[in-house]
C-alpha cells in the first residue's frame, strides 16, 4: 500500500487547490459514487448538524439508499471537538453543488471543462498550448484515475479553512496586463488542509472504495485516515495480520487538536507540516513495517525507451518548452 499525505491524487504543483476541479465535470452524473457524493454534498450544505427531526430523517435515509456512505461517517456522528474552524460533525466539506469556482463581475466560471476553458482564453495572459495543456489534465482526471492495484492508505487534515472559490469585483486584465498583481476580492472556502481541499483527497478515495466494492478487476480497499478525527480511533490500519482487506474510515489523534477542553484553530497542522506531526509519524511508523516486499512491478519499472519518447512526445506538459533555469516562458511577451 502507499501513504497519500499531501498533494491530492495525482495533482501537479501547479493545480493545488483550484486546479483540481475541472477534472470532475461528469463525475456526478455518469457513475454511482459520484451521485452518491453530490447528494451527500447537497445534504451537508442543507444540514450540516442532525439537531433537527428534518435533518435526522435526511440523513437516515441518505444512509439508508447509499450504503457506500460508510466509507465516511455522517454529521449523525462527532468527528471533532474544540476546533473553532470546523464544524463537529463528521463532514466531508467537498461542496459538490458549488455553482461556480470563479466568478468575475457577473460573469461565472463553474468546474466543467468548457467553461474552464472558457475562463482561461478570456482572461489568462499565456494562452499558447493552454487547450491542449487543460485538455491533457482532463483526459488524466479523476474519471480516468486508474486503481492503484494494491491496498491504498489516504491521509489528509481537513480542519483548517482552503480556498475553494473566487470572486473578483472588476475586469482582472486592467491589472495583469501591466504587470501588476490583482487579488481576489473575496475568496469563497471549504474544508481542508490550508492549500489542498478536501475533495482532492476523497475523490479518489471515494472512487476506488466503490470499485472494490463492486468487484472492479484488480481494485483494492481504501483507508481514509483523517487526521484530528475522533471516530474509529485504532493505532493499526491492517484487518488480518498485515493484510488490508476492507474499505474503512480510520480517525488518528493529531499534534494540535485540543488540549485541556481549551478551543483551538489547529493552524499548527497545515499542508506543510502533516510529515512533522508528531501524532501521525507515530501512526505511520507502526503500520508501515508490514514484512511486504515490492514486487518490481510499478509502471516505471515496465516502460521501454520507446514508451518514455512516446510520453515525452505526446504529452503536453514534457514537452512544453521549460527551462529550469529561466521562467521566461511565462512572461506573456515570449515567442
Amino acid at each position: 500500500f502507499f501513504f497519500q499525505a499531501e498533494d491530492g491524487i495525482r495533482d501537479a504543483q501547479e493545480s493545488r487547490g483550484l486546479g483540481d476541479v475541472y477534472k470532475r465535470q461528469d463525475l456526478y452524473r455518469d457513475t454511482d459514487w459520484g451521485k452518491m457524493l453530490k447528494e451527500r454534498s447537497r445534504l451537508e450544505r442543507i444540514y450540516p448538524s442532525p439537531r433537527t427531526e428534518a435533518a435526522r430523517r435526511a440523513w437516515a435515509a441518505f444512509e439508508r439508499d447509499h450504503p457506500s456512505s460508510r466509507y465516511f461517517p455522517t454529521p449523525t456522528q462527532s468527528c471533532f471537538s474544540g476546533f473553532s474552524q470546523r464544524p463537529n460533525g463528521c463532514l466531508t466539506q467537498m461542496e459538490l453543488d458549488a455553482d461556480h469556482l470563479v466568478r468575475i463581475k457577473d460573469q461565472t466560471f463553474g468546474a466543467r471543462f468548457d467553461e474552464v476553458l472558457s475562463l482561461l482564453k478570456q482572461y489568462s495572459l499565456k494562452t499558447r498550448d493552454l487547450e491542449a495543456h487543460l485538455r491533457d489534465r482532463n483526459e488524466s482526471g479523476i474519471p480516468f484515475l486508474k486503481n492503484p492495484g494494491v491496498p491504498t492508505v489516504i491521509a489528509f487534515y481537513s480542519h483548517r479553512p482552503t480556498v475553494s472559490s473566487l470572486q473578483f469585483d472588476n475586469d482582472p486584465r486592467r491589472k495583469t496586463r501591466n504587470d501588476e498583481l490583482y487579488y481576489a476580492d473575496s475568496v469563497g472556502q471549504s474544508g481542508g488542509d490550508g492549500i489542498v481541499p478536501s475533495r482532492s483527497f476523497l475523490l479518489p478515495a471515494f472512487k476506488w472504495s466503490s470499485e472494490f466494492d463492486s468487484g472492479v478487476k484488480n481494485a483494492k480497499p481504501v483507508k481514509i485516515v483523517e487526521l484530528c478525527s475522533k471516530v474509529n480511533r485504532k493505532g493499526f490500519l491492517y484487518d488480518r495480520g498485515t493484510s488490508i482487506e476492507k474499505n474503512e474510515y480510520i480517525g488518528v489523534p493529531c499534534a494540535c487538536e485540543p488540549r485541556n477542553g481549551e478551543p483551538t484553530t489547529g493552524d499548527g497542522c497545515h499542508h506543510s507540516t502533516i510529515i512533522q506531526d508528531r501524532e501521525f509519524n507515530a501512526f505511520f511508523s507502526a503500520n508501515i513495517l508490514s514484512g511486504h516486499q515490492s514486487a518490481g512491478k510499478a509502471a516505471a519499472f515496465r516502460l521501454s525507451e520507446q514508451d518514455l519518447r512516446r510520453i515525452q512526445r505526446e504529452c503536453p506538459q514534457v514537452s512544453n518548452p521549460f527551462n529550469v533555469n529561466s521562467l521566461d516562458w511565462l512572461n506573456p511577451s515570449s515567442p
